[in-house]
C-alpha cells in the first residue's frame, strides 16, 4: 500500500490531529480513525474511467486494457458500477489515464492509475461514536512513462495490469483491518450498491410526480 506521505499529506495530518483535539467533549472512548493505510480497505464499488490523451497511434488497445482491469476488479469482489450518480467514501473512481505523442517514429506517454475518494470523512452513530474517515483525495496512484520505437500497447497493458492488481491486493488487505470492519458493522448501508444517474434520475422524476 503507498506508504510515503508527501508534504501536503503531512500538513493535513497535522491539521486533522488539531481537529480531533477541538472537536469538542468527546473522548477517546467514542471516537474512531480509518488512517491512511487502510482507508483503501473501505472501497466495495467503483466506476472505472479511461482518460486516453495518446496522439498519432502510439496506443491502440485501450478497451482490451479497460476490459482486463474491470476484470481484476469483478473477480477480487470490487463491484463496477458505470455512471455512478457520485462517487462517495466506499464508492471512488478508478483513473485509467495516458498522455503522450510520436515524434517521428516514437513514441512516449506517461501513464497513470489513480483512485479518487472523497477526502476526509466526519460520521457519527446514533450510539454518539464519532468517526474520522481521513485521506486525501487521491487514495491510490502509481504512475510512470513509458517510451518506445512503435506502439506502447504492450508496455502501456502491462502498467495497468499491474496496478490494478496491486491496488486490489492493497484493498484486500486493508479489509482484513479490525477498524475497517468494525466501520461497515457501524454503517452498512454504506457497503450497498450506489445509485447510477439514470436511477437517481428516475426516482426525482417519480418523487416529483
Amino acid at each position: 500500500m503507498p506508504n510515503t506521505w508527501d508534504k501536503k499529506e503531512v500538513k493535513t495530518a497535522s491539521l486533522f490531529a488539531t481537529l480531533l483535539t477541538l472537536s469538542g467533549p468527546a473522548t477517546a472512548e467514542n471516537q474512531k480513525v480509518v488512517w491512511f493505510d487502510v482507508a483503501p480497505g473501505l472501497i466495495k464499488h467503483v466506476e472505472v474511467h479511461v482518460d486516453d490523451e495518446v496522439k498519432d497511434g502510439c496506443w491502440t488497445n485501450v478497451s482490451l486494457v479497460r476490459s482486463k482491469v474491470r476484470l481484476l476488479l469483478e473477480q477480487n469482489d470490487i463491484r463496477l458500477v458505470d455512471d455512478m450518480s457520485r462517487s462517495s467514501l466506499a464508492h471512488p473512481r478508478v483513473n485509467i489515464s495516458a498522455n503522450g505523442f510520436r515524434n517521428g517514429g516514437f513514441c512516449a506517454a506517461r501513464i497513470s492509475f489513480d483512485v479518487e475518494m472523497v477526502s476526509y470523512q466526519y460520521l457519527e452513530e446514533y450510539s454518539g461514536q464519532e468517526w474520522f474517515v481521513f485521506h486525501t483525495g487521491t487514495i491510490w496512484t502509481k504512475s510512470t512513462v513509458a517510451s518506445g520505437s512503435d506502439k506502447l500497447n504492450d508496455v502501456i497493458d502491462e502498467f495497468f495490469e499491474a496496478s490494478a492488481n496491486a491496488f486490489v491486493a492493497d484493498v484486500l488487505s486493508a479489509r482484513r483491518d479490525p477498524v475497517v470492519q468494525e466501520f461497515f458493522e457501524a454503517f452498512p448501508i454504506l457497503a450497498e450498491k450506489p445509485q447510477t444517474k439514470a436511477e437517481e434520475e428516475a426516482e426525482q422524476a417519480k418523487g416529483g410526480n
